[in-house]
């Protein structure tokens, strides 16, 4: 096939964000880079359980896709994800050639034992060129015009950059590449071949330069014949690009009998094909959160797509795409603030705050040839998936200041050292909100004698007070003791408890203590 023979490569700085040409990261390569200072690295989390159903159960990747990518800013309140215990790996994505976490999303994501991917991604004509050049590596310079196809139309196959993509993933801390090629491969099915060959050698370099840990995830899109045809599957069409990848993730447009499908055509392999061992843990079906051709509707709706796709008894993964709709589809309204997002996107997550709370689901529109599902009452995307804990603390120390990235001010032993009207939002600043206390902790009484009732207990953020950082978590408890009603809430600074014998109203008295 015809290549340009003329090189347009741009002058890159040594720590851009992210590459629009693979031309662009040629411009990297040529300048000095060091690894990056700050950036922690990725530790496995402890193994958890030892029964079957705990090791053969779907894990949850989610992709980012917020508004373009690279939106995070230091003056004002922003999406920030913070349900990592229950996820295994994110993505953050873009629509550029080249996709590089930042830092303080892979920062947010180590440290609780999470992988961050980038995305190499084809798409339109220019990604076509770029498709091509992926294979043949680093094309020369020439005044003699573009280069001519072979007489035999095969495919080169360099490593170049299989060997930049992994340099530039050690250099900037994240742990491989979602695969997203979305262009109909000019070469078809020799190129197609060729792919499927470097995604095995992208994979080998990933390796041994990351570790034994990094990933590629292969993207359901073009097939074997070289045709841009999306699948909703794992099958025969586009299986010569999982064998390579650690991972599949499948289109969202699938139907409700596909996840088993997929299943069946898995087993039904010959494990000699799986020159990168899989389970069916590697396959992760797609959600899209907007909705766009999803079985349920997406949003408040996912869970009837998660409950085809049957993490824990069936076994596939999930890929959760898009998950800032939260955000995006509320920030117009009247009355949006982060306050209101975060009510709405715990509730999305982990469930209502109030207990019995029914929660507003998109209705069921089956499409052509569907059969009429019944899932049932709304369940949280956190259902479907075991809660993790971080890293073991011996290997990486932990810390929690209960932030969840953003703050109207910063703390520091209780007093503000910093203070904006405007808010702040900075990942690298994400800690755990405390897992066991959402969306309402389940306490319960130590050796009691008698049959007391469990008292009523929330939770908040409270984001005008901290003992460090940019918010505190308050717990808050009513206790009913032998005529007496007691209100607290525990959080961070100085306070008071209170009880009234025989009083009937209820007083809510702040109870601190530091976080």
């Amino acid at each position: 096939m015809p290549l340009r023979g003329t090189d347009h490569t741009e002058d890159v700085r040594s720590d851009a964000a992210y590459f629009k040409t693979l031309a662009d990261l040629d411009g990297w390569a040529t300048k000095p880079h060091a690894g990056l200072d700050g950036v922690l690295p990725y530790i496995a989390r402890p193994l958890v359980g030892t029964d079957a159903s705990s090791q053969n159960r779907g894990k949850l990747l989610v992709c980012h896709d917020y508004k373009g990518g690279y939106t995070e800013t230091p003056s004002g309140l922003a999406y920030t994800f913070n349900f990592w215990s229950y996820c295994d790996t994110f993505i953050y994505f873009s629509h550029h050639r080249v996709t590089v976490p930042p830092a303080g999303w892979i920062n947010a994501a180590h440290r609780q034992g999470v992988k961050m991917l980038g995305t190499l991604i084809f798409e339109h004509d220019a990604g076509q060129q770029d498709c091509l050049r992926v294979l043949v590596g680093h094309l020369p310079q020439s005044k003699t015009g573009p280069a001519a196809p072979s007489a035999d139309s095969s495919f080169p196959l360099s490593p170049h950059y299989a060997k930049l993509l992994a340099e530039l993933a050690h250099q900037r801390g994240f742990d491989g590449y979602l695969l997203n090629v979305e262009v109909p491969l000019i070469g078809r099915i020799e190129q197609a071949r060729a792919l499927a060959a470097w995604i095995s050698v992208l994979e080998s370099e990933l390796k041994r330069r990351i570790g034994s840990h990094a990933e590629t995830i292969w993207y359901d899109s073009v097939v074997v014949t070289g045709d841009l045809r999306w699948q909703d599957r794992l099958n025969n069409y586009n299986l010569p690009f999982f064998l390579p990848s650690s991972g599949f993730f499948t289109n969202y447009t699938w139907r409700p009998n596909y996840p088993s499908l997929t299943a069946q055509y898995f087993f039904s392999l010959d494990p000699a094909l799986m020159t990168v061992p899989k389970t069916l843990q590697d396959i992760y079906v797609g959600i899209d959160v907007w909705g766009r051709g999803q079985h349920g509707g997406g949003g408040f709706g996912s869970y009837r797509s998660l409950a085809h796709i049957d993490p824990e008894f069936l076994g596939l993964s999930v890929a959760f795409f898009g998950p800032g709709w939260s955000w995006e589809t509320e920030q117009d309204k009247p009355g949006f603030s982060w306050e209101t997002w975060w009510a709405y996107e715990r509730k999305l997550w982990i469930g209502p705050e109030t207990e019995g709370e029914a929660v507003e689901v998109p209705p069921h529109n089956p499409r052509a040839g569907e059969p009429d599902c019944q899932h049932g009452e709304f369940t949280p995307v956190s259902a479907f998936f075991p809660r993790q804990a971080p890293p073991n603390p011996r290997e990486l120390p932990f810390l929690t200041y209960f932030s969840p990235g953003i703050g109207y001010a910063w703390f520091v032993q209780g007093k503000k050292a910093y203070v904006t009207t405007a808010g702040w939002t900075d990942l690298d600043k994400t800690t755990t909100l405390g897992d066991l206390v959402w969306p309402r902790p389940s306490p319960q009484w130590i050796d009691s004698q008698e049959a007391l009732p469990v008292p009523a207990t929330s939770t908040s953020l409270c984001l005008t007070d901290a003992w460090l950082g940019g918010s505190s978590s308050t717990v808050s408890v009513q206790l009913h003791l032998r005529g007496q009603r007691v209100s607290a809430a525990w959080g961070r600074g100085r306070g008071s408890s209170h009880g009234g014998r025989g009083e009937e109203e209820e007083e809510v008295i702040p109870f601190s203590h530091p976080s």
